[in-house]
């Protein structure tokens, strides 16, 4: 015979308001040096729950980005290339296309193939940096093996790339940043090993410089902005499906939850069961120790009932006033009694409230 179901730790909904609340004044704040809420305001990342989920949106939204990245890159090397083949011809007829080519196509391919598959949020931002990275060392190897053969690569494709980099790829700041000055520092030294020598040299890793700092400037401002949206976005969500009461889920967004998975458990035929709870004499109680001491009343219930719906698929909400629901996956009637007779119990035996005076 199944034992009578025992309530679980409270669900984490009310924290996780507050979080979301602490996180967005913090990035609000931010200046240095930040509260808890955030790492420092150079790293502007969120605690780990939190960072999780904001990388999952960032990757997914991206993705669109990162293909019209790769389409951009391939029509103005495509058009480079027509151009210098019908005129000038001093790249066609050299090895440097193929250099650059052997680093460049092959990342970018993964880079659209990965895009375009289920969960690809999961990696895609580990390809787009090694994207970046395969697409920087070819033209670095492209301008080493130009200077050995005495011609001049274009040097400006560098520059290009470290802005494509900052605002094509969607890498985070601190990874586009720190490729951009890798690049300022390792291109003009493999240059100069490679035999370039005078003063354009300097020319080259002074402005490579220049445009990793602008750059970086730019790309951390444009995430923080794009991380203050995104927890305002989280936070209004937050607020429009709870009861701001008992923090559980309100009305509409029980009913909104409720309906999605009762499709799911048809789908795979599976029994659901409905508690509806109403706490009695809830006016009188109102009454005689005052609203202060009902609104107490009314979120030690919710908090009580929360401690049954602590599976992905299980909804606890409140309806109304006193009136609550609890729904749950997978239970049969039978099962539905006992919880039902749990969750009695688990209210009847809530610890008195203190005397209002």
């Amino acid at each position: 015979m199944n034992s009578p179901p025992r309530p679980r730790q409270p669900p984490t909904e009310i924290s996780d308001l507050q979080r979301l609340r602490a996180a967005l004044e913090a990035v609000e704040r931010s200046g240095w040096r930040s509260p808890s809420g955030c790492a420092s305001a150079l790293q502007i990342g969120f605690e780990s729950w939190l960072e999780r989920d904001y990388l999952r949106y960032r990757s997914e939204t991206n993705l669109l980005l990162q293909r019209l990245a790769v389409a951009l890159g391939v029509l103005f090397y495509s058009i480079y290339i027509a151009h210098d083949w019908l005129g000038s011809q001093h790249y066609t007829n050299q090895p440097l296309l193929f250099w650059l080519m052997l680093f460049v196509a092959p990342s970018n391919a993964l880079l659209v193939a990965c895009s375009f598959r289920r969960g690809a949020w999961r990696y895609i931002q580990s390809v787009a940096l090694l994207v970046a990275v395969a697409n920087t060392v070819g033209m670095v190897v492209v301008s080493v093996v130009g200077a050995r053969n005495g011609l001049h690569a274009p040097h400006e494709l560098l520059l290009i790339q470290l802005f494509y980099d900052f605002f094509l790829l969607g890498l985070p700041w601190v990874q586009a940043t720190v490729l951009a000055l890798l690049t300022a520092l390792v291109a003009p030294f493999a240059l100069w090993l490679a035999g370039s020598r005078g003063i354009d040299l300097f020319d080259y890793g002074f402005f490579l410089a220049v445009a990793a700092v602008l750059g970086a400037i730019a790309c951390y401002l444009q995430e923080r902005a794009q991380r203050l949206a995104w927890l305002r976005q989280q936070l209004l969500r937050q607020l429009s499906e709870h009861d701001p009461l008992t923090g559980i889920c309100n009305h509409r967004a029980w009913y909104e939850r409720c309906d999605a998975i009762l499709r799911q458990a048809q789908r795979e035929q599976q029994p659901v069961a409905v508690l509806a709870v109403d706490v009695d004499h809830f006016k009188q109680f109102n009454d005689s120790h005052g609203h202060l001491a009902g609104d107490d009343c009314l979120r030690r219930v919710a908090q009580a009932l929360a401690g049954f719906a602590r599976r992905p698929l299980d909804v606890v909400g409140r309806l109304g006033g006193e009136e609550f629901a609890l729904f749950l996956y997978g239970v049969d009637a039978a099962t539905a009694e006992q919880h039902a007779e749990a969750v009695r119990l688990a209210i009847r035996n809530l610890q008195p409230l203190p005397e209002v005076r």
